[in-house]
């Protein structure tokens, strides 16, 4: 899988939670609403290889980020 196929993934994978999870579920949801907010705005499908990678290893950071605290 390529790093722009992982982002497409994630921020399908954030919106659907986003719509179905349980409101209850807070950790999740901080979790969901950062990769939507690293992603929800890109137009995924026109990165070029670098710009995805640099994208994929922000979100893989900021997701670091946030298990560590």
């Amino acid at each position: 899988m390529t790093d722009q196929e992982a982002l497409h993934t994630l921020s399908a994978i954030a919106a659907w939670v986003e719509a179905e999870a349980p409101r209850d579920g807070a950790a999740c949801r901080a979790v969901i609403h950062l990769v939507i907010e690293l992603t929800g705005a890109v137009d995924i499908e026109a990165l070029d290889d670098g710009e995805a990678e640099t994208l994929f290893h922000q979100v893989e950071e900021e997701l670091g980020a946030s298990s560590r605290a």
